[in-house]
């Protein structure tokens, strides 16, 4: 054969071999009219399919000559639902694509479960699982663990959940508003075949950040983007698009649900510039892009000074915390000194939105050998000035000492057998006695205590304490009583006792659920663990001093059904007739309620207390849901209840069955004067609520009545508060003085008032007993000092 013609011989064999190969390939099901099948059914799904607005979405930092037209798209491909690809055996599969099946490949993924039943229990994810890293080819894939674990969570989540049917295990996009299908997972999902999530029309949104000037500002900036939704007659804002920060001026958010109002917020990640929220129309028709502009003028106050070590020396170019204390809480921030010590920290949104921020504390860690070791200083914080800086001064660090020995021992029980790992409570107090009340105490809960394998413990602690007390703790063991020592003690010998234990069941009301019922044992003191109903009914207590208990059956704060005179053994598990079972299905009754304000609207939300005379009953409390309906379950006994709610008159209610609608009336506010706090410092806040006196003796109605009054408000000299009374009684007026430079607190009382429903013309003047006040700011600076 000549050689030109084995040539093409050789050339048709291997064009005939490899189309051989590539239809082998393909799936030979396939066909053109499926194709167009299979497109026109994932398009209508998105119209069906419910829309996501789950946590965030990408923005991307586009430079302006890229902003001309929609957000930039992936190569086209074919529909790949069914299609399988190579990957992990047990792997599933998932990609996104747009309306014209380009995939999209910069989205997140997560799962969650949706809760189907009685009430909206809202969706709890599961798992945020991510998306291809950048560069990445193929659908992004979701291991068969997180699948199972996922499953087994949903089967559980009936029985978690209070009026939960069913719970779906949904895999969907994670971008708030993005609309986009979801996809319900099963058993038994095909491993290894692509899942596909389709978008619907979106548009996208050009953010252009400006200065005073009118200049785009290429600095550190961060944004978050927020769709705002009607729900009724109000805005509810959905989670973020996007909360990113970048170094131009230009900015995309892309693949935005048509139609919907959004407001934007730009941060200045340095804080020097206060941030500004727009609000506006985002895009209409789809791959619409609609500009925003943000201007960033307001400049932010500067709290500057000279941070010193102990011995005055400038802390030079140190990097320390910087600490906003107020009464609810701190804000941390962060500060780095120069060469000379000095520091200048923005007083930026995020401080500035903390209210009620009282002074300042900067901290240095050091490290010493295995140790750290903190510096610091607190400060008052001075009034802000409207612009330019706020100096705080020279601000000496002082060091605390290193860890120190508080005491040494070993922990056992009552045969002198080593208890190991016990947990050991340690507190300071003072003065250092066996039995409290102390005029001062503090547990040291910022750190861990606990003996080793042989019961023995060795407590160290950054803390200089004057007076200490030790409690040990085990499973299975009763709590003993703490011991005080002076710091440095050692060849302590600490006792735990086996506890004991009883075994039990309730016999409950169908309608009733054993989650919503807990058993507490009650010493003749107080009560003690509490333990909970299972699926069945049955309880174990364990831990319980030897002694003779009664034992109260308790919904929402009600107690249902006592036993008294159970005995219970040390380091035995014992059993009453009376309470295996105690069967209580024809005890009890259920009270259904409607509660309305003086209009007749509902009380939508409202925390109601239901109370009697009795106060071995306690009170039952619950939340009306959103069109005022409010139940709890009472002993069958129960006739005539009290009920109380914040900011009305209470109500007496006689039972009936089926539902019954109370109307409430608005009770006219006291008004109390402050008083006898003039003279104080600014280094201490005076705090002051409204309590009804603990003991046996109160009416159960009046606690009630304080538990919906009682908010514990800062005060100052001539402060006018209002108050609700809802049951007329006798109150006292608790006070709360606080130290700002080393969060300490006291507390002490009033003698009691009698409040009635009709309140005196003239506010009723409280003054905190001088005695009390001058004593506990003497102490306060003691502790300073200390």
């Amino acid at each position: 054969m000549p050689l030109p013609r084995a040539f093409a011989c050789a050339f048709a064999l291997l064009l005939a071999v490899g189309a051989f190969v590539l239809l082998r390939s393909c799936d030979a099901s396939w066909s053109p009219v499926e194709e167009r099948e299979l497109a026109r059914t994932e398009d209508e799904s998105i119209e069906r399919s419910p829309l996501v607005a789950p946590r965030e979405s990408a923005t991307r930092d586009v430079a302006a000559e890229e902003l001309s037209g929609a957000s930039a798209t992936s190569e086209t491909s074919k529909p790949s639902a069914g299609r399988r690809v190579v990957g992990a055996a047990d792997d599933l599969l998932v990609e996104v694509r747009d309306p014209v099946d380009r995939i999209v490949s910069h989205l997140n993924f997560k799962l969650f479960l949706r809760l189907v039943g009685e009430h909206d229990h809202g969706d709890r994810t599961l798992h945020y699982l991510g998306r291809n890293p950048e560069g990445t080819e193929g659908p992004f894939r979701i291991s068969r663990e997180v699948i199972e674990e996922s499953l087994a969570r949903a089967k559980e989540a009936p029985r978690k959940y209070a009026g939960v049917e069913r719970a779906e295990l949904v895999l969907a996009v994670d971008a708030p508003s993005t609309p986009c299908t979801e996809h319900v997972l099963r058993e038994g999902e095909v491993p290894n075949e692509v899942i596909i999530l389709r978008l619907g029309p979106t548009g996208s949104v050009r953010v252009e950040v400006l200065d005073g000037a009118g200049t785009r500002l290429a600095r550190e900036l961060r944004f978050l983007l927020t769709e705002q939704r009607e729900e009724g007659t109000s805005k509810q804002a959905q989670p973020w698009v996007s909360h990113e920060r970048a170094e131009a001026g230009v900015y995309l958010f892309d693949l935005l649900r048509l139609g919907a109002r959004f407001e934007l917020e730009v941060q200045d990640a340095s804080g020097r510039l206060h941030a500004e929220k727009i609000v506006f129309d985002g895009p209409r028709a789809e791959g619409e892009c609609v500009a925003a502009q943000v201007r960033l003028t307001r400049e932010a106050v500067l709290v500057v000074g000279r941070a010193l070590d102990e011995h005055g020396a400038p802390l030079s170019s140190q990097d320390l915390s910087f600490t906003a204390h107020g009464p609810r809480g701190s804000v941390g921030s962060s500060a780095r000194t120069d060469a000379a010590g000095r520091f200048e920290v923005p007083w930026s949104n995020r401080l500035a939105s903390f209210s009620g921020i009282e002074s300042i504390e900067l901290t240095r860690n050091r490290v010493r050998g295995r140790d750290s070791v903190a510096e610091r200083v607190r400060v008052v914080l001075p009034p802000l000035p409207e612009t330019g800086s706020l100096d705080l001064g020279d601000l000496r660090l002082v060091g605390e000492s290193a860890l120190e020995l508080l005491a040494s021992g070993v922990v056992v029980d009552g045969a002198g057998r080593p208890v190991a790992e016990a947990n050991l409570q340690v507190w300071e107090v003072w003065p250092p006695k066996q039995e409290g009340p102390w005029d001062e105490w503090r547990m040291l809960n910022d750190e861990f205590f606990a003996a080793d394998q042989e019961g023995r413990f060795e407590l160290r602690s950054r803390h200089r304490v004057r007076a200490l007390r030790i409690a040990p703790q085990a499973v299975g063991y009763v709590p003993e009583k703490g011991l005080t020592v002076d710091p440095g003690a050692t060849g302590l010998r600490l006792v735990l006792r086996r506890g004991a234990s009883l075994v039990g069941s309730v016999q409950l009301p169908t309608a009733l659920r054993f989650d919503q019922v807990s058993v507490l044992p009650h010493d003749g003191t107080r009560y003690r663990e509490t333990a909970r109903l299972d699926a069945e009914g049955r309880f174990r207590t364990s831990a319980l001093k030897p002694g003779i208990y009664r034992f109260d059956v308790i919904s929402q704060g009600r107690v249902l059904a006592s036993v008294a005179d159970v005995p219970l053994v040390e380091g035995e598990e014992s059993r009453a007739d009376s309470l295996d079972p105690l069967d209580l299905r024809e005890a009890l009754r259920l009270w259904k309620l409607r509660v309305l304000d003086g209009s007749g609207e509902p009380l939508a939300g409202h925390r109601c207390f239901a109370a009697d005379g009795r106060v071995e009953r306690s009170m039952a409390h619950g939340q009306s849901d959103r069109a005022g309906r409010l139940e709890f379950w009472t002993a069958r006994d129960d006739e005539a209840l009290t009920l109380v709610a914040a900011d009305f008159l209470a109500q007496d209610v006689l039972w009936k069955e089926g539902e019954q609608e109370l109307r409430f009336a608005s009770a006219s506010p006291h008004r109390f004067r402050v008083s006898g706090c003039a003279e104080l410092a600014e280094e201490f806040r005076l705090a002051v609520s409204l309590r009804a006196p603990t003991g046996d003796s109160m009416d159960p109605r009046v606690a009630a009545s304080a538990s919906a009054v009682g908010r514990q408000t800062n005060v100052r000299e001539g402060e006018i508060l209002e108050r609700v009374i809802a049951v007329p009684g006798r109150y006292e007026h608790r006070w709360l003085l606080r130290s700002m430079l080393n969060e300490q607190w006291i507390e002490f009382s009033t003698e009691g008032i009698q409040l009635g429903l009709e309140p005196p013309a003239e506010p009723i003047v409280i003054a905190p007993p001088r005695a009390e006040l001058e004593r506990a700011i003497a102490e306060l600076r003691r502790r300073k000092v200390r």
